[in-house]
């Protein structure tokens, strides 16, 4: 196709994925393309370039609507070629943007095939709607030229003759010129082709010798105003030819110079304009069936609304703005044993408020009514006809006649007896809760401990190993000392030396030992004077020698002037083993990864990082725990604390443990934040308050 991709085209979408595989794909294509993300954007761009010949934009923007858009590019430029894309798939939208002036409508999901052509096209047609301008101007200057007698030479006009005829084939509508005697002088591919006759077997030849050039000369449409020979589209009646529809208008030519005037006649394939107003039709007949459908439930509806009212066992009425009473339901008359009658105006409430004589305020004027229309109820008591006193909740709904307000349909419900039931269930919710808050206190201890112990079945096997270490010791030494005894040359300084490397062999056990059994007591926790160091060096305590077997270096920053903290440190020693098991569990997961390429290992490092340090106001104390793993992705960081939600594979962790550390850590009037990258590591702060002074134990808040 003949088109210039010189010209811009500017795409207005939100959508950055289809945004980029469109301007991509037209910009391989050679055309020249401009992405806007905003209808704000678009316009200024728009608005800025004189050369835009296509915009295509989106129906649904974030600032603004792609039908505005439309209207503003269509009030500038009616040239510019503007295609309306939407993801619904409603006609509704389509007529609309057509009737607005859109020039072509896509529905996403479209291919790019599609997409293209519809670009394609609309060049054309922008260029064409440029060229025939200009072929107009062109047009006007040659017959002012002609009717001023101005000689123009036979190679000249020869030439002007070829342009004008280069330029009618290049357009999309069928062109053709006669004489007075309707016989044809030029046409153009487009209409050439309909005729489907040789072009030297149609030029001088009568229009009636062709059936088509017959048909549309029998069926043009005069205008009168040369300038609209190639803009207009109306043509009514519609000829049918070749099984497609067209709309076909006759203007008359002036005569040049000598030469008597004639006719040009201009032709436009209407087809799919038909199919569209068949379309409309249709979903117009729906329409007004739906209407007729909808009127008849309506009336059905409010028969039987009316019928509820008289049935329902609530007050029912409804007051105008000037305090009359035009509905007043069944179940109000039995219960106030007043008729509709006998309740015409909002005044009868005095008769039936306890306590409330005549003159006094009702609480139905218009304050009250304003009140319960934004969503609040009010209530009052009312003597029934039998003499008890009963509570009723009111609502009060506006009702307006056009933009008039006319009045509020009240409706009162007796709720009495739910005040009863209230009160009692008050009563009873704050038992309940009082049982609650003692059985979660209590199951949230034994979370915490199962915890605790699950930490110490996950490292049993890093316990055994620090286990058997001194174990195996005192028994070399044994040997040792037997072998010495044997040849006659164990001494009194030596048994003594290896007696005691046995004795701190044992007491290491011990040690170990001992820290196992108050890490895994499950008691009532107190809040003791302690030393974040204790439950540093416990933590490693226990799990150093699983990370030494697992090759992760451990780097330590804890300054031996840290300022005590009141806690428990078997707590805070479990939430930092959970925080070094993760690490371990991340580094040795970026470890089998980078393995697969030994290149990659290349300046890693596993390394574990604990600094503690205090706040500027020895306030607060900060806990860093820092590895070189996987790191975390952004999207799961905003729910790492959450319980059961782990990145590790099934079977490999609970989901608890983070959720557990933070619950320990705000018992601990403390916070416990994460920062992370992936591939760059974790980085895990907790940061935990320092008293103004040191008290004795306590239970935890």
């Amino acid at each position: 196709m003949d088109f210039q991709k010189g010209s811009h085209i500017i795409i207005i979408e939100d959508e950055d994925v289809l945004a980029k595989v469109c301007v991509g794909h037209l910009e391989a294509q050679g055309f020249n393309v401009w992405r806007a993300r905003n209808g704000k954007d678009g316009l200024e761009r728009f608005h800025s370039d004189d050369q835009v010949g296509v915009v295509v934009t989106d129906v649904k923007l974030p600032d603004t609507n792609g039908m505005d858009i439309l209207r503003e590019i269509k009030k500038r430029s009616s040239h510019t070629e503007v295609i309306v894309v939407t993801a619904y798939p409603n006609y509704d939208i389509a007529i609309n943007a057509l009737k607005l002036g859109a020039d072509d409508y896509l529905e996403k999901p479209f291919q790019l095939e599609i997409f293209q052509r519809t670009i394609e096209k609309a060049l054309e047609r922008y260029n064409l709607r440029i060229e025939n301008q200009i072929y107009q101007e062109r047009l006007a200057e040659l017959v002012k030229e002609k009717s001023q007698e101005v000689a123009i030479s036979h190679e000249q006009l020869e030439s002007e003759h070829q342009k004008l005829k280069s330029l009618i084939n290049g357009i999309e509508a069928g062109i053709f010129f006669t004489d007075q005697d309707n016989n044809v002088l030029e046409i153009n591919e487009f209409a050439r082709q309909i005729v489907g006759k040789p072009y030297k077997g149609i030029i001088g030849n009568s229009s009636n010798k062709f059936p088509a050039l017959k048909k549309i000369v029998k069926g043009a449409s005069p205008i009168s105003d040369a300038h609209n020979l190639l803009e207009t589209t109306a043509a009514p009646p519609d000829i049918c030819l070749n099984r497609r529809w067209f709309s076909a208008n006759v203007t008359p030519l002036p005569p040049r110079g000598n030469e008597p005037g004639g006719k040009a006649y201009t032709l436009y394939d209407v087809t799919e304009r038909r199919q569209l107003e068949r379309r409309v039709q249709k979903y117009a007949q729906e329409l007004e069936q739906r209407v007729e459908h909808s009127t008849s439930e309506l009336k059905k509806a409010m028969d039987f609304s009316s019928q509820l009212l008289d049935a329902a066992r609530v007050f029912a009425f409804f007051a105008s703005t000037d305090r009359r009473i035009t509905l007043w339901n069944k179940f109000a008359e039995i219960e106030t044993g007043l008729s509709a009658d006998d309740a015409n105006s909002l005044d009868v409430f005095h008769r039936l408020l306890p306590n409330c004589p005549p003159g006094t305020r009702i609480p139905f004027d218009a304050e009250s009514l304003r009140h319960a229309q934004s969503g609040k109820s009010f209530q009052t008591s009312i003597r029934t006809a039998k003499g008890k006193i009963r509570t009723l909740s009111w609502t009060a709904t506006p009702i307006n006649e056009g933009n008039e307000l006319s009045g509020y349909l009240l409706i009162g419900v007796d709720i009495t007896d739910q005040k009863l039931l209230e009160d009692k269930l008050q009563q009873y919710n704050t038992q309940l809760e009082e049982m609650v808050e003692e059985k979660l206190r209590s199951k949230d201890a034994q979370l915490v401990h199962s915890s605790r112990l699950a930490v110490l079945g996950e490292i049993a096997a890093g316990i055994a190993h620090e286990m058997k270490q001194p174990l195996n010791g005192i028994s070399i030494t044994a040997d040792l000392l037997k072998l010495l005894q044997k040849k006659n040359e164990l001494t009194e300084d030596s048994l003594n030396n290896n007696l005691d490397m046995i004795k701190a062999m044992v007491d290491r056990m011990s040690n170990t030992i001992n820290h196992l059994r108050g890490f895994s007591y499950q008691g009532a926790s107190q809040y003791n004077p302690i030393n974040i160091s204790d439950a540093i060096n416990g933590a490693f305590s226990i799990l150093g020698e699983q990370l030494r077997i697992h090759g992760i270096e451990i780097q330590m920053d804890v300054p031996d002037d840290l300022p005590q903290i009141m806690g428990d440190v078997n707590q805070i020693e479990q939430v930092l083993i959970n925080l070094f098991t993760n690490a371990r569990d991340a580094m040795d997961k970026k470890e089998q990864k980078l393995q697969k390429d030994s290149s990659n290992l290349n300046g890693w490092q596993k390394v574990l990082t604990v600094s503690v340090k205090p706040t500027k106001n020895l306030s607060n104390i900060i806990i860093e725990v820092s590895d070189t793993g996987h790191g975390i992705e952004p999207q799961d960081i905003k729910q790492i604390f959450e319980p059961f939600f782990t990145t590790k594979e099934v079977g490999d962790g609970t989901g608890l443990g983070l959720s557990i550390s933070q619950g320990i850590i705000q018992q601990h009037h403390g916070d416990i934040s994460v920062e992370s990258q992936p591939d760059q590591g974790t980085t895990f702060r907790i940061e935990l308050p320092v008293p103004t002074s040191i008290p004795d134990a306590m239970a935890p808040q």
